[in-house]
């Protein structure tokens, strides 16, 4: 896509423009720039006001990147353009990777391409895909710009803006970049709606969508009186939600201690308001005084702990030692005692040991005396045994002989009474 550069302007004095006040600024912007109209009254060649149709035009996703990457042609507005994109947070969920500027367009090209809008419809080609923008922090007149971002209100300040807008955008949130090239250190971020318009990512315009959806049936008419009041009405909505997204900035930067609102805003005058602000910037070097203080006596009060603690356990120690001795003194006198009841005990048992010995003999000579009888006994027995064994002895050759003699008288008959005749 063809970039257009802004119109040339003037350079601006290295101070640029004095802030007064908290400065934080949204805007929305589409990839192709808006054939939308608006009609303005300007003064005529005859001093009267005329309506002239203007162009809606304030720049496209193309020229707010290169404004971002400080190419040439679109930041006229700065005598000396920082070379380099100093980049305070990068979105690593989106694409896997380290989200940069040079990502932005072809991101925002790839959503509009892949999502709907409410009706089932292709978003339109102009359709706000990015919402951009500016937060400043005040640099005194008397401060160069380097003393100015090694302060520590500018530290506080980075640090709770940066937190503010992860709170308000979440993964939305694709890239914040520090700027210190014009009159003020400023951040720009930069936020794409993965799922569709980045007008719901913008307070405002949010609010006015939401208020049209609950008014619709009054939008169907044509009374021009009555669309005028819904127009105020829109109006007032689009205000109020804006004053809400400046009023949670305000409370969650309470750290910087920053007006809300200038002098004109505020109704001060200006000695009066010149006083509000420096007790303001009073209150935040005391405050940060106060914190040192108590960061010192917090160190001092943890170096404190740690010598009780040590003492703690020295005491500890000798109490452990303390211990150790008491316990082989009790040791040593329990011994004694235990010596001595032993000592008691052995004599005891060698006495019942001794009468058990005695014992023991008394029975073995009794079971000698019963094994003799016993021996006596079996041999007695033996004998009678071995003479049964000889009268058995006897009766079986006895028996045999009887057989064998049978044996032949019973043959001898046999052949007698088979003899042939």
């Amino acid at each position: 896509m063809e970039l257009k550069p802004k119109a040339k302007v003037k350079n601006k004095k290295d101070k640029g423009r004095k802030m007064t006040a908290q400065f934080i600024h949204v805007e929305t912007y589409s990839l192709v720039e808006s054939k939308k109209t608006r009609v303005k009254k300007v003064k005529g060649s005859d001093g009267n006001l005329v309506n002239v149709e203007q162009k809606k035009t304030k720049g496209t996703i193309s020229s707010v990147v290169a404004e971002g990457m400080r190419q040439p042609d679109f930041c006229l507005h700065i005598s000396d353009p920082q070379d380099e994109i100093i980049y305070l947070y990068q979105n690593e969920e989106t694409l896997g990777r380290k989200f940069g500027l040079g990502d932005i367009e072809s991101y925002c090209q790839k959503v509009r391409d892949e999502n709907k809008d409410e009706l089932g419809r292709k978003l339109r080609t102009d359709a706000s895909m990015l919402l951009a923008g500016v937060a400043s922090f005040k640099r005194e007149e008397d401060q160069t710009m380097e003393d100015c971002i090694q302060s520590d209100r500018f530290q506080v300040w980075m640090h709770e803006t940066l937190e503010f807008l992860e709170e308000e955008y979440g993964k939305n949130l694709k890239v914040v970049k520090l700027d210190f090239d014009e009159g003020h250190p400023h951040l720009h971020f930069y936020a794409v709606n993965d799922n569709g318009s980045a007008k719901k990512l913008h307070d405002g315009f949010s609010a006015t969508d939401n208020f049209k959806k609950e008014n619709k049936e009054e939008y169907k008419t044509t009374d021009k009186e009555k669309l005028k009041a819904l127009k105020l009405k829109e109006n007032y909505v689009y205000k109020s939600a804006m004053k809400g997204y400046q009023d949670r900035y305000q409370a969650h930067m309470k750290k910087v201690k920053y007006l809300k609102y200038g002098p004109r805003r505020s109704r001060d005058s200006r000695d009066g308001w010149l006083t509000k602000s420096a007790n303001n910037k009073t209150s935040f070097a005391n405050e940060m005084m106060a914190n040192s203080l108590l960061a010192e006596a917090t160190e001092k009060h943890a170096e404190a702990n740690s010598m009780v603690q040590k003492a703690k356990a020295y005491k500890q120690k000798y109490k452990s030692l303390y211990n150790q001795i008491k316990d082989k003194a009790i040791y040593h006198i329990a011994l004694f005692f235990a010596k001595n009841e032993a000592k008691k005990a052995i004599e005891k048992a060698e006495a019942e040991v001794e009468k058990i010995d005695k014992e023991n003999q008394k029975l073995m000579l009794e079971l000698q005396k019963l094994q003799i009888e016993k021996e006596d006994s079996y041999k007695g027995m033996k004998e009678k045994l071995d003479k049964k064994e000889e009268e058995k002895k006897k009766l079986e050759e006895e028996l045999e002989m009887t057989k064998a003699q049978l044996t032949a008288n019973i043959g001898n008959s046999l052949k007698k009474e088979i003899k042939p005749k």
